[in-house]
């Protein structure tokens, strides 16, 4: 007699889904615990007001597997012993042990110099499991017969109703990454192997194939997959041009979609064992890593997955930084999805073990930086766990404390029913990663760094989107519309795009906005520029530094910036970065060229900025099919231009790296409102602003309010800090965090 789990339910409330069991919201920070039993520990975390445990125990593959299911057991009893309002997600992370790779060599990972595992030698330190390739299907079989199991565990366990999930772990650290590095890119047989599958559904014959790649004597026996090498030689300057062979973005694509499927086949086959439990996985947008990730958009829409789970970027997580939420969230907010945002940040207590990834060196900072992303999780309205890399750092009793406080408000905000209070939508592609390198630096300049550092110091709240979702038409209004890397744009979207020109509405599109177009005559041009923007361009033939200073022209856009704003260079410096950087030795974002460089060609379009750069030669090509009168514009390299469309405004700015000033300056010209322009960390909904202070010295911040409202200190009991006022005044100090209830009576803390 199996025991089904209690009434699970994702609901929308104002538009942001929220988590109920049994007919009550959870509380919405979750503890997870993977690999360590110290259950006095994980207690405080029950008395501090946690509601939601999760739970994965990493097999030992020298045991047998019974030992692994009497320990799962031992954790289940245990944690839901706790308290009887407690709530297990029962992790799972899919492994192999050393009889599977000897039965199956050609589907473990591989580097360049072969695979990563062999018989007799001994494991990498730190390993959990063989490192299978994320290609193979025969590790898909081995992952569901896993995944069958645990359902069947939670379906017999007698506190199998109180486990009300399923969280499947796969890959490198958990997170369904391949396990190559540094580029994570995988040789295994099995890839070759599954490539010429991929390419035989595609093209179906070798004539396709070979018409295609432009390679007369390939076949879909023979093709094998480009190396790393040609991953980084685009046929177009940044690009890879569909009309010069596809080799390169086919493979990526299938890279991607092929990691993609596995994810699908375990999510499918929990879904259907998991007696109404909620599926989810560790899912990160690879901003950073380009196409040597899964793909996003099918597994962001797929159905039998209600929640995912990442932590904040790495590179941001000191005191004064911003932590916001890495990922797509609006995106799975259209499909009534979950996420947890994983708080990982390494407080004072561990900076014996934390090294160089260390984060706070303080109390007082561990206590700015954790609140910081927690309070960021409520204003976003999501989820969050806190995860301590079982090292069990949270030894001071402040910690609990803050925990408990930190609960009370996640359940006031919540109880308030809060809305998005977004005006500006940011737009990321998933399609126009395969037509770049490898490595992508324009997809780490153009999404990755400007999300994480400049978006979120603009001074107003933003919903971030996959560029796809902007055809759907329950997509809410905004007054801004930001497209950070829509390099390639189909039929669709740029239909979809141009719905958008009305109403007063601001479009802004970076450096090579619609540049491909594969249905196009000449799927590489400016002419598929100027069909998504609504501006010309020419085409320059040439690899530059691309940076734009603004000219002292009278016009709004100009007048919001400041006095010869500069753009193009990534503005911070970074510490603690995974890309390098230390706490003593900060890393100096380096400049990358780009090519082709692509000039504003329009007479009708108001000039901005010009590139500062050295003369470039003559165009190869342009978009502009009258003659153009004769101006100054002629002599200089237009870089940054706005082009008024009568109800609607088109901004185009040539460059791979935007400031927060810039983007602040779009927000106001968008008639967005703007809370704050003093470059300090600003989160908000309807109900709530939470502040982070930037490392500058300064002794208070004015932060204007959407309407007249009062306003109470979420962080001091509630108090009133402003009444009927449409701005209110605060004292400040530098990295700290601050919180705010907005409303006309006091949060039920």
């Amino acid at each position: 007699m199996g025991t089904r789990a209690s009434s699970v339910e994702i609901r929308k409330v104002g538009g942001i889904p929220r988590l109920y069991v049994g007919g009550k919201p959870i509380p919405t920070i979750a503890y997870r615990n993977r690999k360590h039993e110290d259950y006095a520990y994980m207690r405080k975390f029950a008395e501090s007001g946690h509601r939601i445990f999760f739970a994965t125990h990493i097999r030992d593959w020298s045991q047998p597997e019974a030992e692994y299911w009497r320990v799962v057991d031992e954790k289940v009893r245990t944690i839901l012993g706790y308290r009887e309002d407690v709530y297990l997600i029962l992790g799972m992370y899919l492994g192999c042990g050393p009889e599977w790779a000897e039965a199956h060599p050609g589907h473990v990972a591989h580097d360049e110099k072969g695979p990563l595992w062999a018989p007799g030698t001994q494991w990498e330190t730190g390993m959990e499991t063989v490192p299978y390739s994320l290609f193979s299907r025969e590790f898909e079989k081995e992952g569901v017969r896993q995944v069958r199991a645990h359902c069947e565990f939670a379906r017999r366990h007698p506190l199998g109703d109180r486990i009300i999930g399923f969280f499947i772990e796969a890959g490198a650290a958990q997170e369904w990454i391949p396990f190559p590095r540094p580029h994570q890119m995988d040789y295994a047989p099995v890839v070759t192997e599954e490539f010429r599958h991929w390419l035989a559904r595609k093209y179906g014959t070798d004539g396709r194939l070979r018409k295609a790649w432009r390679e007369g004597r390939v076949t879909l026996e023979t093709a094998t997959p480009p190396t790393w090498e040609e991953q980084q030689r685009p046929t177009r300057g940044d690009f890879f041009d569909p009309a010069k062979g596809r080799r390169v973005i086919d493979f990526q694509r299938c890279y991607m979609e092929s990691i993609g499927d596995r994810i699908h086949a375990a999510c499918r086959t929990a879904r259907k064992h998991a007696d109404g439990r909620l599926v989810g996985i560790f899912h990160e947008p690879p901003m950073e890593v380009g196409a040597r990730d899964h793909e996003w958009q099918r597994v962001i829409e797929d159905p039998n997955i209600d929640f995912y789970a990442g932590p904040t970027c790495y590179e941001s997580r000191k005191a004064g930084m911003p932590t916001p939420v890495h990922h797509l969230v609006d995106s799975l907010r259209l499909y009534n999805k979950l996420f947890f945002t994983e708080e990982d940040t390494r407080p004072h207590t561990f900076r014996h073990g934390a090294r160089r990834s260390m984060h706070a060196t303080t109390r007082g900072e561990s206590r700015e930086t954790i609140s910081r992303t927690i309070l960021n999780t409520f204003a976003k309205g999501v989820l969050g766990w806190y995860w301590d890399f079982q090292w069990q750092w949270f030894t001071e009793p402040w910690f609990f404390e803050m925990f408990e406080e930190l609960q009370r408000v996640g359940a006031a905000v919540q109880r308030a029913r809060p809305r998005s209070a977004a005006e500006v939508a940011v737009f990321v592609d998933e399609a126009s990663i395969t037509y770049t390198r490898g490595d992508n630096p324009l997809l780490n300049n153009m999404c990755h760094r400007l999300m994480i550092h400049e978006m979120n110091r603009i001074g107003c709240p933003h919903d971030i989107y996959l560029f796809d979702h902007v055809r759907r038409s329950d997509l809410p209004e905004y007054k801004l519309h930001v497209f950070l890397n829509a390099v390639r744009a189909s039929g669709a979207q740029r239909r979809a795009v141009k719905r958008l020109r009305r109403d007063g509405k601001v479009l802004f599109f970076p450096y090579a906005s619609g540049f491909i177009n594969e249905a196009a005559k000449v799927p590489a041009s400016v002419g598929n520029m100027a069909d998504l923007i609504g501006m010309d361009f020419k085409e320059v033939d040439a690899r530059r530094q691309a940076v734009v200073m603004t000219t002292d022209r009278d016009h709004p856009l100009v007048n919001a910036l400041p006095v010869g704003h500069t753009f193009g260079q990534f503005p911070r410096m970074l510490r603690t970065s995974l890309m390098g950087g230390t706490a003593d030795d900060w890393l100096v974002p380096p400049m990358h060229p780009i090519s082709p460089v692509f000039c504003v060609d329009d007479a009708e379009a108001e000039t901005l900025g010009y590139y500062v750069m050295d003369d470039l030669p003559e165009a190869v090509a342009t978009s502009r099919r009258r003659a153009k009168p004769a101006r100054r514009d002629d002599a200089y390299a237009v870089g940054f231009a706005a082009k008024n469309g009568g109800d609607w405004t088109s901004v185009y700015a040539g460059v791979t790296a935007m400031t927060s000033e810039l983007l602040r300056g779009l927000a106001k010209f968008a008639g967005t409102h703007v809370y704050l322009d003093t470059d300090d960390m600003l989160y908000a909904n309807s109900r709530m602003i939470v502040l982070h202070t930037n490392w500058r010295p300064g002794r208070e911040r004015t932060i204007q309010l959407p309407r007249k409202t009062k306003v109470y200190n979420l962080l001091d009991g509630g108090k009133q800090v402003a009444a009927g006022a449409r701005e209110f005044t605060i004292p400040v100090k530098p990295k700290t965090t601050y919180a705010f209830f907005l409303g006309s009576r006091p949060p039920a803390l």
